[in-house]
């Protein structure tokens, strides 16, 4: 039962990892060019690709106006960024394992003494797989998320 509510934790909270900027040139090389949601203090997001971070401000292409956009570090809470095959590899490994476990418990459990010899085994493997290529496909959907926050202070960060 505890397997099944964290499969379900997962399903729902997906995976995301969140980092401070603390240097714009480590910063830049993990956002890259592809697109991004840049989020104001304000709570106004903005979607984007080619982004770059500088000592002062953020420069990027914004896909909604097709305008080439300068916002200050300051006004900028968050820069997020989804990497939709690290997510497949996590759906797959963390919901497969669930499942799994859940396959084990489920054929060891309910064949009682008269049950097919490889039963759990069997569970364990079908389980797995299921749930792996369920885990595969929702986390391709979704992606690992990566949140770079900025800190209130941007003229304390270092630019190496």
């Amino acid at each position: 039962m505890k397997s099944a509510a964290f499969t379900l934790i997962l399903f729902f909270c997906g995976c995301s990892s969140t980092y401070t900027v603390e240097s714009t040139d480590k910063a830049n090389k993990k956002i890259g060019n592809g697109a991004v949601t840049i989020i104001s203090n304000t709570g106004q997001e903005f979607d984007a690709r080619e982004a770059r971070i500088t000592d002062d401000s953020i420069h990027f292409f914004d896909d909604d106006s097709n305008d080439i956009r300068t916002l200050s570090r300051g006004d900028v809470k968050s820069i997020q960024r989804v990497d939709h095959v690290v997510g497949a590899v996590e759906g797959m490994i963390l919901i497969g394992v669930s499942c799994g476990a859940i396959g084990y418990i489920l054929a060891s459990t309910s064949g009682g003494s008269g049950g097919h010899p490889g039963g759990a085994g069997l569970g364990t493997v079908f389980g797995g797989a299921i749930g792996g290529a369920a885990g595969l496909l929702i986390g391709a959907i979704d992606g690992h998320q990566y949140t770079y926050e900025f800190a209130q202070d941007s003229a304390a960060v270092n630019t190496k």
